[in-house]
């Protein structure tokens, strides 16, 4: 019974679980780095206006000239901030090369412009300056901000999600790991218990009662599996206590046949006639054979529309005791077919008979009746019957009581197959075999039949 050891079933759930939440997570952390991003880009445009409307107030006109007066915060405006009168910069802040070529080339803008200058990580934004806000540009604001801190933040947004993300990830599948083994641990202990009970001892189930979940589900099914092994290993067991029962006694008959065949100064009749029934126990333990085995691997065919009649009268011209066995037919005379194979219907009714003949007194009845579309065989002796509370007792292998276990082919050379494989026979052709209650012995074979009678 090879299983996935738990610990690499364990892994591939964990590791199945780290994935799908590594990938939850990655989505997650770049939609808000995403959402980050985005935030501190208008960050930087809400700078860069106020910064812009700041350095805008402080300009003015005077005699149709351009004046750029001092306000609050003069040395920080200066610093990053351009005013231009067409092409002419009115204020210059100190800057790098790049910078200045960016502010320079945004001079005489007509409406607002942003660029990044990505060398210098620098956002600029140009603004046009009009009287009372209309009319044409009489001036430029062109201010700018630093990137580096928005960058920056950036960085340790992205640095911290990761590492939460692998926290998260580790910790996610330490209980995962857990988890999945505290879960699969009893499906692992069924498992062992199970290869062993099978091993071992196969009367041993789990009885958790009705399935209610996976692992009661789980025990119920190992429960219904190791049933079904143990009533096939008792089959098994009862099939080779029967065939071992019922061939014991045809082979001390022909053992002690051919032993007086061999005693010296023996008739050669005699010897003949041994060696005859030797054969013809040969034969009859041969034919029991094939039958069991053809009962034991289902190639027994079906219906044959066998005449029962026939069958009945067939199966006792075997028998020593023949003269003692008295058959009736059915009322009117008409037989029926049986739905059943010939072969198998006379073994199950042979040690019927032998049983009736060694109890009888003086007579055995075999009488047909068919009704209901069902041949009932029935044989009756004029014995002490079955004990009240023994009719089924009766048909268990090595029974000793009315039919004891060297009953079956007593007298017979082997034909008989005992009661209790005259059931399973019985039973395998479609019918049964039943000890019914009454003086003397009463034995019923049911057959089932093809039609009406003929």
């Amino acid at each position: 019974m090879n299983l996935t050891p738990p610990s690499r079933l364990q892994a591939r759930v964990a590791l199945a679980s780290v994935l799908a939440l590594a990938l939850g997570l990655g989505v997650l952390s770049v939609a808000i780095n995403l959402m980050l991003r985005s935030q501190l880009e208008d960050d930087a445009t809400s700078v860069l206006k106020a910064r812009a409307a700041a350095q805008i107030a402080t300009i003015s006109t005077t005699g149709g000239k351009v004046v750029v007066r001092d306000g609050t915060n003069d040395q920080v405006l200066d610093r990053q901030a351009w005013v231009f009168v067409g092409r002419r910069a009115l204020v210059r802040p100190v800057a790098t090369a790049d910078v200045q070529r960016a502010a320079d080339a945004l001079a005489g803008t007509t409406h607002a412009v942003e660029r990044d200058v990505a060398e210098d990580r620098f956002a600029l934004r140009a603004e046009p300056v009009r009287n009372d806000g209309r009319g044409r540009p009489i001036a430029t604001v062109v201010v700018a901000v630093s990137r580096a801190p928005y960058e920056h933040t950036e960085r340790i947004a992205l640095f911290g999600s990761l590492v939460l993300d692998l926290f998260v990830l580790l910790a996610v599948g330490g209980i995962a790991w857990r988890a999945v083994g505290t879960a699969l641990r009893p499906v692992g202990d069924m498992a062992r218990d199970a290869e062993d009970w099978g091993e071992h001892d196969l009367d041993r189930r789990f009885d958790l009662g009705p399935p209610v979940d996976e692992l009661t589900g789980l025990a119920a099914t190992l429960d219904g599996l190791l049933g079904r092994i143990a009533a096939s290993r008792r089959h098994e067991q009862r099939f080779s206590a029967e065939m071992a029962h019922e061939l014991r006694t045809p082979l001390a008959g022909i053992q002690a046949e051919a032993e007086l065949a061999a005693r010296p100064g023996r008739p050669a009749e005699d010897v003949r006639a041994s060696l005859a029934a030797i054969v013809d126990g040969t034969k009859r333990m041969t034919g029991v054979i094939d039958t069991l085995m053809a009962v034991a691997r289902g190639e027994v065919a079906g219906a044959d529309g066998c005449d029962a009649l026939e069958v009945i009268t067939d199966a006792l011209d075997g028998l020593p005791a023949h003269g003692r066995v008295t058959v009736r037919g059915p009322s009117g005379g008409a037989s029926a077919r049986l739905a059943a194979d010939a072969d198998l219907v006379a073994r199950a009714l042979l040690p019927l008979v032998d049983n009736a003949v060694r109890h009888a007194r003086t007579r055995v009845d075999v009488a047909l009746a068919v009704r209901g579309g069902v041949a009932r065989i029935s044989v009756l002796d004029d014995g002490d019957g079955v004990a009240a509370g023994e009719e089924e007792a009766i048909f268990a292998p090595g029974y000793q009581g009315r039919a004891p276990a060297s009953a079956p082919g007593a007298g017979n050379g082997g034909a008989g197959l005992g009661l209790a494989l005259a059931r399973r026979l019985a039973r395998t052709a479609g019918g049964d075999v039943v000890a019914e209650p009454g003086q003397g012995g009463r034995f019923v074979l049911s057959v089932p039949t093809l039609g009406a009678p003929v």
